[in-house]
Formats: structure tokens, sequence, C-alpha cells
């Protein structure tokens, strides 16, 4: 889309002067009259935009090909003259081959009709329920850890993080469009997925990051507040490396210990009341 150009009228020398206006953003930042920028949209939105406009609305051939139905113009009209609801004012159209049906590619549905009309699996219907908005967990705390270590979270790409994203039972909202991902200085589903996964993963992420950036203190302020249960999977970690096999097999098992006496271990230990956890010397009695 190309921003208009507003017109401003103003008074010189008494008289009126008109005069196009390049620095009106309408609060855009950064957008300026006369620039084009791409726009993401529905399809919806793109439709009434050709159709308000007048312009041909583009689409892939093979896409138009294979999904296309044929129509016909309808004679039927909206009852009420008054609604302003604008579907009583477009023209409407009916498929003209009743018997045709639709099936979407990749789908293990079989149609009952000879010749069905065969809709590509696209990228964007693959992602599509990604980008819906979840509903709110309905359990008190997750029970699903899908990332172990912080090995696991740097193999993970943009698509797999939103894959992760919407199969966690702890996350409900929307996902970044993908123009947000690659225009962002900071990854927007970082900012999503952190707090919601392991939280010793989660620290050690935060103390790698600080050293990065030359925050040695705020590094070593991470490092004091670690859990017992990350300082026993670093310490598994630190024997499978000098290839102690008796030190590892007792860190894991207090690592493993650890976690299962904890209600929710993507939050930070002491975040949430302690009677919610298990008692650490009653179970290790048991």
């Amino acid at each position: 889309l190309q921003r208009i150009t507003p017109k401003k009228i103003a008074q010189v020398g008494g008289e009126q002067v008109e005069y196009a206006d390049y620095e009106e953003e309408f609060g855009n930042d950064g957008l300026r009259a006369g620039e084009t920028t791409i726009v993401e949209c529905e399809s919806d939105e793109a439709i009434g935009m050709a159709l308000a406009f007048g312009v041909p609305l583009r689409v892939e051939s093979s896409l138009y090909q294979r999904a296309s139905v044929p129509v016909a113009p309808s004679s039927e009209k909206g009852t009420s003259t008054r609604s302003k609801n604008i579907i009583e004012h477009l023209p409407l159209w009916k498929c003209t081959d009743i018997g045709g049906t639709f099936e979407v590619e990749g789908e293990a549905q079989i149609s009952d009709q000879s010749n069905p009309i065969s809709i590509p699996r696209t990228t964007t219907s693959i992602f599509d329920s990604i980008f819906d908005e979840k509903s709110a967990p309905s359990q008190l705390f997750p029970n699903d850890n899908p990332i172990k270590s912080l090995d696991e979270y740097d193999e993970l790409t943009n698509e797999a993080k939103a894959k992760t994203l919407s199969e966690l039972s702890n996350f409900s909202g929307k996902l970044p469009r993908p123009r947000v991902l690659r225009t962002s200085e900071n990854n927007p589903l970082d900012e999503l997925l952190l707090p919601l996964i392991d939280e010793s993963v989660r620290r050690q992420y935060y103390i790698r990051e600080a050293e990065q950036s030359g925050d040695f203190e705020r590094a070593e302020e991470l490092r004091a507040q670690r859990s017992r249960r990350q300082i026993a999977k670093e310490k598994a970690a630190e024997a499978m490396e000098s290839g102690s096999n008796r030190g590892l097999d007792q860190w894991e098992s207090e690592a493993e210990f650890l976690e299962s006496l904890r209600a929710d271990i993507t939050q930070d230990e002491g975040s949430y009341s302690r009677f919610l956890d298990r008692d650490y010397w009653y179970e290790k009695d048991r």
C-alpha cells in the first residue's frame, strides 16, 4: 500500500494556500506520505481492499487453478435496504457445480464425489493454528517440559519455537506474525517461550546472555540464585565431561529426585508457596 499525501491549508499574506504535507505519519512512526509498504492482512481484508479501490487481486496461478470453482451471479438480494451490514449490499455468487466437493491435500478425508476439487495444503494453512489465539490453560500447573537443556533450546529454529509454544499447556495468547520476527532486534519468540520452559534452562540462557553482553555482575547474581535442581544438573554434566560414571549416576538421580518434588519446574524456586512442593527430607526418608 502507498500512504496518501494529505492536503493542508495555511494562511499566507491573507490568502489561503493549499499544500501537501509529506511529514504527516498518521500515527505510524517512520511511515511518511507517498511511501509504499507491504502490509500483512487476512484474505478477506485483501479482497475488500481490491473491491474498494478497483484493483486486481493476484493469486498464485497454481493455487487458483486447483481451488477455483465455477460460479455465476445470483439474482437474490438483501431483504433490508436500511441494514448497515455490508454483506447485504455485496453481489451474491453461487456455485454452478453443486455436485463438486473440496478436499485438502494431506488430510485423511475421502470424498464420495468422482471429481473433487483438490485444494493444496499451503504453508499458511499448516501454520494457521499456530497463529490462532489459544485459550488459557485449565490446570493449575503445567505438566509438560519439552526442553531439557540449553543445547536443545539452541537447536530450535523459529518454526520449532512456534510449534513448541503452540503445544505448551501453559501458553495462551497469540504468536508474533512472521514479519515481526524478521524485523525485530530481539526474537519475540524467545520472549514468549523462555518464561514458560524449565527454570534451569532459562537461567542458563540468561547467565550466558549476561556474560555475552559483559554484565558479569548480573551473571554472578543469576548463578547465586540457582536452584538445587539446576546445580545437580550442572554437576551431572560436569561428571559426564570428566568421564565419571559414578558421579553422573549420583547427580542425575539427585536432579530427577529434586524435579519430582517441584509442583512447577517452569517457575523459579521460591516464586510460589513452598507448601505446594513436597518436602525434601520427608520424601528422602520414605
